[in-house]
């Protein structure tokens, strides 16, 4: 939550939008982890079709080939969540960023 420039506008961010001060929609607050829930929710697609949407597929599209896999050779970007999509940690170049 907060005020931010971007683009040259200011947008306020809180809890469930990003707006400008006008109220005018700017933005969203959904996490990757939510994005990857409402996925498999509201689609019927698995977990592991959600996730290549999320990452392979994205990575694909902007021709990162060290990105979105876990495959010899890649970067080892990692994200670690619990059954309830919770996130409990995060490797970036296979190196622990965080820990819930």
């Amino acid at each position: 939550p907060g005020s931010y420039q971007l683009a040259g506008r200011t947008v306020i961010v809180d809890e469930a939008a990003a707006r400008l001060p006008d109220g005018t929609l700017a933005g969203s607050t959904l996490t990757m982890a939510q994005a990857v829930q409402n996925t498999v929710a509201f689609s019927g697609c698995t977990l592991a079709e959600a996730l290549s949407m999320a990452t392979a597929t994205p990575a694909n599209v902007l021709g990162l080939a060290r990105k979105g896999r876990l495959v010899p050779g890649c970067d080892a970007d990692l994200v670690v969540f619990d059954e309830t999509f919770a996130v409990t940690h995060t490797f970036v170049g296979g190196q622990l960023m965080f820990e819930a």
